[in-house]
């Protein structure tokens, strides 16, 4: 799957999560538009106050305080939206996180052995934790980008154009520009940022194996090579932490200059407008305002583009564990044992953890009578664990079979059958 396909799939698969917190959602873009409509307020009256300053010959200390009354009140509006908008997106965001974890973490829960011995603990530790943190910033800023910053963006245009379609249209010819080094930034930062998450998995695993095999690491007399290794991958984190970080320093500094040079632009085909009384001082004022009131939505875009790259390839990585199946299933119509009766036939013509793997179990032919008790021994590695972890189907047997009473352990239902199983492990 191509990167832009494996994007879109993980947003709807993402919008599926989102779907039953809706309410929630509405009421944040309900609060986002109030918000929009009173930050955009002062942009637009400042031309009336502007061209009254400009062309009154009567000038009262009421007017005045009209103003700074309406400012405290479209300030006022504007907070208690800020408010709305924030806390229910943040309720709504804790919402959904606090769903993907405990679906994650019972998913876990049922997948094999086999997964387990494939994954490495720090992985998936950075999966739970760093993964997770990653999207929760995200979030926020994916949802208020589309809801917030973009109509933002159309109602201080729609000002712009409205005070002067000139300085508007002039506007509009360099917008482009800074979109496409938007975009541009966006997919450098996408490598670096999925770069970075699986380094940061490899240090975690690397860290816990130290900690947790100490004894083995001091035994062997081995600091120096652990060292060595851990210094080694937390090199490559640095790497693929600094290229997000140049990514980011050098984006918004950019979008910036950019923003400067219409700026200029604009002041100077500003200044001739007036002087051939295309437009007023309170147009001039009016569209200058909005212009740079754009500038605040469009850097958001920016960094919400990069931090979305961050966000989708957080997810991407809990969402592939999700996607992982268990290889030790119900078969259909899998019987239930309510208990044991007869024997345990064991006849095992091969078994391997892995295909690729040297086989583990050969030429195993069994059977334990109700009543018996067994007694395996053997030097260590001669299969005495792997063949009791059989028994309850913690693997399946690659040739033969596992008999209960004459019924294939496999045609069993898997939580009957281990409730007919107790064991004692090896470890405290």
């Amino acid at each position: 799957m191509n990167p832009t396909s494996q994007q879109e799939s993980t947003l709807l698969r993402l919008l599926q999560y989102i779907l039953p917190f809706k309410g929630w959602l509405f009421t944040s873009i309900v609060c986002m538009a109030g918000y929009n409509l009173f930050a955009a307020a002062p942009a637009f009256y400042l031309k009336d106050i502007i061209d009254s300053l400009a062309y009154s010959d009567d000038l009262q200390l009421k007017n005045f305080i009209i103003v700074g009354i309406g400012i405290v009140i479209v300030f006022s509006c504007k907070g208690v939206f800020f408010f709305g908008q924030t806390y229910s997106m943040g309720l709504m965001i804790q919402k959904l996180l606090s769903q993907i974890r405990r679906d994650v973490y019972n998913h876990i829960l049922h997948l094999s052995f086999s997964f387990y011995a494939r994954s490495k603990t720090g992985d998936l530790t950075s999966r739970f934790t760093n993964d997770l943190q990653i999207f929760q910033n995200t979030l926020a800023i994916a949802i208020a980008g589309p809801f917030r910053d973009v109509p933002q963006i159309f109602l201080m245009l729609g000002i712009m154009v409205y005070r002067s379609w000139q300085l508007a249209l002039m506007t509009l010819l360099i917008i482009p520009i800074a979109f496409f080094f938007i975009r541009l930034f966006g997919k450098h930062n996408q490598n670096a940022v999925t770069e970075r998450q699986e380094s940061f998995g490899e240090l975690t695993t690397m860290l816990i194996e130290t900690i947790t095999g100490i004894r083995i690491v001091k035994a062997f007399g081995m600091e120096k090579y652990e060292q060595e290794r851990f210094e080694s991958a937390d090199r490559r984190l640095y790497k693929t932490n600094m290229r997000t970080v140049l990514v980011a320093s050098y984006s918004n500094p950019i979008i910036e200059i950019i923003g400067a040079i219409a700026g200029a632009t604009i002041v100077c085909y500003g200044g001739y407008l007036i002087d051939q009384n295309q437009i007023t001082p309170g147009d001039f004022a009016s569209f200058l305002a909005s212009f740079f009131m754009l500038n605040i939505p469009m850097k958001s875009i920016n960094g919400f583009n990069l931090k979305l790259q961050e966000g989708v390839a957080a997810i991407h990585r809990i969402f592939e564990i999700m996607d992982i199946q268990s290889e030790i299933q119900n078969a259909p119509n899998a019987r239930k044992l309510e208990s044991f009766h007869e024997n345990i036939e064991i006849h095992i013509d091969e078994f391997r953890y892995d295909a690729e793997e040297k086989i583990a179990l050969r030429k195993i032919d069994l059977e334990v009578i109700r009543g018996e008790i067994i007694a395996f021994v053997g030097s260590s590695g001669a299969g005495k664990t792997t063949l009791i972890h059989l028994l309850p189907r913690f693997y399946d047997v690659t040739k033969g079979s596992i008999r209960i009473d004459g019924i294939d352990i496999r045609k069993i239902d898997l939580k009957s059958l281990r409730n007919l199983i107790s064991v004692v492990t090896q470890d405290t």
